[in-house]
């Protein structure tokens, strides 16, 4: 930390009329009350400190030094003065090690907004808005942005638009709501557009609008704006919006990255080393995210990572990954550090290590990460890479949990009924797995539909079964649509239609879904769903081990060794065998 003895505070006097500095005539005017510590002049100040409460990024004693600096230099100072005073940052430092305190940040910004501050009126708005807060009050957040709009924020009118459109911390008025945002859109603001188009596109104005989302975010990027030419990209990429468009979507990237805009050129980097959308050029790709890796980027040593073991832009390269998460966590990257969490944890691209993945997570989690919170208590829950400890584990989910992790619940669900905790509760599961579908969590329908739908379970009840797997396949599952074409198939809950419940699964296993193709493969061969089709199953099987599946080549094996809509093969299935096992495996003497 820097020493505070050499920092200067510099006031320049310019009160009318008094002497020149140093006369020190008995005519001299005397000094005003000195101001309180909120005066508007060191509003600056006020806010950064709160911005490093807020974001963790200093210690209790390190933000005490500069709060008893702030107050002496502003207890000395003439409120006619012209502040000159050096910020947080440079007096303390960052810290690394730092805790996120958001009630004194809250405090610091009331100071500040005290003198009518607007960005000060956000920042409250924005603690108030957060759900993980822990400060969370929509009416205050509300209220905030509305004393904001009053002081001339753009932003703030753009915040009380949206809440007044969603109904939240007010009463739900979309047509007021989209004439606040519209009137500042009318002004010529890409930000109101881009509001617009969010509004749009998320039916939260009615039905879902693409055509309105798009052309509102086409008229933000014609005015220059880098984040609505991402929306656009991201839009066009992701392909839920509109119809998937990489051409465009790969344009866009290029427009947001020639524009500054970092994330931009780390997709544009991302799609040229994986050929989407133009002509695959793996390092061109490279160079182009290298640029700003090498200028210590942590996204973008983090995407150079992720393309290491990809397998889809070069060969799979672990430890290179590995170096480069390592890099990118030295920039503070605290997905880095879960990242290499993840990898050790799995030991596919790089040997497992378990205490090393333990160490990782509880840093990652330390500084912040949720997700890694929740693998660290799940690795306690198991005792994987450190002793076992079901009360410290199971209270790192609680902690999750409570800040809208829906899979935090999820997961004390599953250790609720699988024996972790003891005896299995599966009320306590379903308990869980209903607070996690409350929150919209797909894998709570699901957990719920294999709980209903299992008939080792006294609860079983097919009917209620199919009712979560709709919901989730409404949701987008997958494998909730599959669940249900498998009970239509089989009769479970409904009427038998096999016919119908295999083409609902050809029709997702022939976009090459691995869990698709075998579950095609076993409806096929059941002879529980129809008469068996050898060739459908063979084509199933065939293909999902074609795509790296052990499970569907052991399959394949079983189909040629029994003779199961196939002619009986012994060879054959010993190759199909053999290859499940891996390389190395000798099967010419059988």
């Amino acid at each position: 930390m820097k020493s505070v003895a050499c920092i200067a505070v510099g006031l320049f006097l310019v009160t009318a009329g008094s002497p020149g500095a140093g006369a020190g005539t008995a005519n001299q005017v005397a000094p005003p009350t000195p101001p309180s510590f909120n005066s508007p002049a060191i509003d600056s100040v006020l806010m950064a400190l709160g911005d490093m409460y807020r974001d963790g990024k200093l210690t209790p004693s390190d933000g005490q030094t500069a709060i008893d600096y702030y107050k002496n230099a502003a207890g000395e100072s003439d409120p006619a003065a012209i502040y000159a005073i050096i910020m947080p940052t440079d007096l303390i430092g960052v810290s690394a090690v730092g805790t996120a305190d958001r009630k004194t940040a809250r405090d610091l910004y009331v100071q500040a907004a005290s003198s009518g501050n607007p960005d000060a009126l956000l920042r409250l708005g924005d603690l108030y808005s957060n759900p993980r807060s822990g400060l969370t009050d929509l009416v205050k957040a509300f209220a905030y942005y509305q004393q904001a709009a009053k002081a001339g924020s753009i932003t703030g009118k753009l915040r009380m638009g949206e809440m007044t459109v969603r109904g939240q911390g007010t009463t739900a008025d979309i047509a007021a709501g989209l004439a606040i945002v519209q009137a500042v859109a009318d002004g010529g603001s890409p930000a109101a557009f881009i509001v617009l188009g969010d509004l749009y596109a998320t039916g939260a104005v009615g039905p879902v609008d693409s055509a309105k989302a798009i052309d509102d975010y086409g008229k933000a990027a014609a005015l220059g704006s880098a984040d609505a030419m991402m929306r656009l990209a991201d839009t066009y990429f992701n392909g839920k919006l509109v119809p998937r468009d990489l051409g465009k979507a790969i344009d866009s990237y290029r427009a947001a990255a020639a524009a500054g805009n970092p994330y931009g050129k780390i997709r544009l980097g991302e799609m040229t080393a994986r050929g989407q959308g133009v002509a695959q050029d793996i390092a061109g790709g490279h160079a182009i995210i290298g640029e700003l890796a090498d200028a210590g980027n942590a996204d973008a040593l983090n995407s150079l990572a992720e393309l290491s073991i990809s397998g889809d832009a070069g060969p799979i390269d672990g430890p290179a990954a590995a170096n480069l998460f390592e890099q990118a966590a030295s920039h503070g990257s605290t997905y880095a550090l879960l990242r290499l969490g993840v990898i050790y944890h799995d030991g596919k691209v790089i040997a497992q290590d378990l205490p090393k993945a333990f160490g990782y997570f509880l840093k990652s989690s330390e500084a912040g990460n949720d997700y890694a919170k929740l693998l660290l208590g799940q690795m306690y829950l198991k005792g994987e890479g450190t002793d076992r400890d079901t009360a410290t584990g199971f209270k790192l989910l609680e902690e999750v949990a409570a800040v809208g992790n829906t899979a935090a619940l999820v997961t004390m669900g599953d250790v609720s009924i699988d024996g972790t905790l003891g005896a299995a509760d599966v009320a306590r599961a379903i308990g869980y797995y209903e607070k996690a579908t409350a929150a919209g969590d797909t894998d709570g329908l699901l957990r719920l539909g294999d709980l209903y739908s299992d008939i080792k379970q006294k609860i079983r009840d097919y009917a209620k079964a199919i009712g979560y797997y709709q919901q989730a396949a409404d949701a987008g599952s997958i494998t909730a649509k599959l669940r249900l074409a498998t009970m239509l198939a089989r009769g479970q809950g409904v009427a038998a239609d096999p016919a119908r419940g295999r083409a609902m699964v050809r029709e997702v296993a022939d976009t090459g879904n691995i869990a698709a193709l075998i579950v095609l493969g076993d409806l096929s061969s059941g002879g529980d769903t129809g008469p068996i089709d050898g060739k459908t199953a063979v084509y199933a099987y065939g293909r999902a081990g074609a795509l790296g599946s052990s499970d569907a080549l052991i399959r394949l094996g079983d189909l040629y060794r029994d003779g199961t809509g196939v002619p009986v093969d012994g060879k054959r299935a010993a190759e199909y065998y053999a290859k499940a096992a891996g390389p190395g495996l000798d099967t010419s003497a059988q």
